[in-house]
């Protein structure tokens, strides 16, 4: 670099040019002349730079380029070792947890590419997968994604996507998931059995813990070359660990269940379908008809949030149990309740982990346990329809009609009262017209009778009249709110905004905020703002 930026480094890679002579041009023995001062200030350079005990074994030159090779060769590594060693690197090498993993995988990509110099041909593709595979289990779930897809990753997406995920996982919560705990939970066994042909599948879903933030100062920081007191691996200190801090977790607060869901495409669909979903970690249903058995909720496990961000309610855990088209039934455990969701999904990463695998492709996907194919489903809204079979459909759908209780007689399909519900409370008369004209099959009106929620429906509500009283004042009052989130457009990345009101006088201020934390910034800055021009005092603030 410092012959290169001298401008001499010429006498490096050309050739010594002829000695001129009397016939030799001006320019002849300009540059010979010019190869002279630049091969003399090279040989000076690189000889004061080489260290005494290196510099004796070399033989003596007056060609700075000849002496370069002459170092080249001291030095010189036998191609065949040296694939081996990074062939070594790239295949071997485990994430530590420790430097971060976009310097892991840069790490391993560096030695791809060095194979690749030595004319070692492995694919981009082979590189994406090693990445993957050096990871340790907090990213199964990347990995089950990933070998879903078809379409490959390149080196710069894989680079982006664990980089974010890694991310994520400090933070504990995701930006499109939500993650349930439930702080009490026991340990639980992993069941598994398998039987012949209409037999049941069943399992259990394992715990997935939050992964503990790694160190990111120890890239300021010599490499520790000593081995883990917790793990007996070599290459972090105990307190770097990722299994000792998830010891110290479960430790403290027992053993974490964590359910994580996402909902990819939010439209319309029979709530009596079941769908195979890449990037759901847990099962899902919105309907309590396909839960068989139920449990209530524990104190710890609160809630979901959908692709779109949104927080829904879960209601119950239970076990579903789905007839397969194939002949062999299917028992899903931990199917989580959730009214609000639009499709009932079914977890490919809760299955892979149970000994499940699929094969992708088509426009469809066959699911295999132990070499056998107990199912398959085709592709439909960008997921995978699982193929049930119909006689189990209709019998599901014949008894969301039909409510059987302990102290309620069955409801029929023929029940006045069920169509009077169904048809948003309509009155005998027009009932009676629908079944005239051919629209409604006959029903038995014995059971239809006044019914206390029309009764309550019909009522005039009694309103109470109260005189509202404006502030006397400016800035006695300021009515706020927050409005979001919304598209960001043309508005710099700002997804809410958020208003202040003076009850006075009715005029308003709007600040855009880019998340809901910046409101009490904004509130702080509307009051000084306000304040020094009006010159009083805010005395109330009014909000939600």
């Amino acid at each position: 670099m410092f012959l290169a930026i001298s401008c001499v480094d010429s006498a490096l890679t050309e050739d010594e040019p002829l000695v001129p002579t009397a016939t030799s041009s001006v320019e002849e023995k300009t540059k010979y002349d010019r190869w002279i001062h630049y091969n003399k200030i090279c040989l000076m350079t690189m000889k004061h730079s080489i260290e005494k005990t290196i510099k004796d074994n070399i033989p003596e030159a007056s060609n700075a380029k000849k002496f370069l090779a002459d170092v080249g060769n001291k030095f010189k590594k036998f191609d065949k070792t040296e694939k081996s060693t990074y062939l070594s690197l790239l295949t071997k090498t485990k994430y530590d947890g420790v430097s971060g993993v976009r310097d892991h995988a840069m790490k391993l990509t560096n030695w791809y590419h060095k194979l690749k110099s030595m004319k070692v041909v492995l694919g981009e593709d082979f590189l994406v997968w090693q990445i993957l595979d050096s990871l340790p289990s907090e990213f199964d779930m990347l990995r089950t994604s990933y070998n879903a897809q078809k379409e490959e990753w390149t080196i710069d997406e894989l680079i982006s996507i664990l980089t974010q995920e890694e991310q994520t996982m400090k933070k504990g919560k995701g930006h499109v998931v939500q993650h349930i705990s439930h702080k009490n939970a026991k340990k639980k066994k992993e069941k598994k059995f398998w039987k012949g042909k209409n037999a049941k599948v069943s399992f259990k879903k394992s715990g997935f813990t939050s992964v503990p933030e790694t160190d990111e100062s120890s890239g300021m920081k010599p490499k520790f070359q000593g081995k883990c007191k917790f793990c007996d691996i070599f290459g972090h200190k105990q307190a770097n660990c990722f299994k000792f801090k998830n010891w110290l977790e479960k430790k403290k607060k027992g053993n974490p269940l964590a359910l994580v869901c996402f909902e990819s495409n939010l439209v319309d669909v029979p709530s009596n379908t079941w769908w195979l979903d890449t990037g759901a970690t847990i099962h899902v249903t919105n309907s309590l008809q396909e839960l068989k058995t139920r449990r209530r909720l524990s104190d710890g496990e609160l809630s979901i949030a959908v692709g779109n961000g949104v927080n829904v309610g879960v209601e119950n855990i239970g076990t579903a149990s789905l007839k397969l088209s194939s002949g062999f039934e299917l028992t899903l455990s931990d199917v989580v309740y959730v009214p609000s969701m639009r499709r009932n999904l079914i977890s490919v990463y809760v299955l892979d982990k149970c000994g499940f695998t699929f094969v992708f492709g088509n426009n469809e996907v066959k699911t295999f346990r132990n070499s056998s194919l107990i199912g398959s489903g085709v592709l439909s809204d960008g997921l995978y329809l699982l193929n049930l079979d119909p006689n189990s459909i209709v019998q599901r759908q014949s008894d969301v009609c039909n409510v059987v209780g302990n102290k309620r007689g069955r409801v029929t399909e023929s029940s006045s009262m069920l169509w009077h519900k169904r048809l948003g409370h309509i009155s005998r008369k027009r009932m009676e017209r629908l079944i005239k004209e051919n629209i409604l099959h006959s029903l038995d009106f014995s059971d239809f009778d006044n019914y206390i929620d029309c009764i309550k429906g019909k009522l005039t509500a009694k309103t109470r009249k109260t005189s509202g009283s404006r502030k006397e004042g400016i800035l006695q009052l300021i009515h706020t709110d927050i409005c979001g989130p919304i598209t960001p457009i043309a508005l710099r990345g700002y997804r809410y905004f958020i208003t202040f009101i003076d009850d006075f006088s009715r005029y308003g201020w709007i600040y855009l905020l880019h998340e809901k934390s910046e409101s009490l910034d904004s509130l702080k800055e509307f009051k000084a703002a306000v304040e020094l021009k009006f010159d009083t005092q805010v005395k109330c603030i009014h909000s939600d």
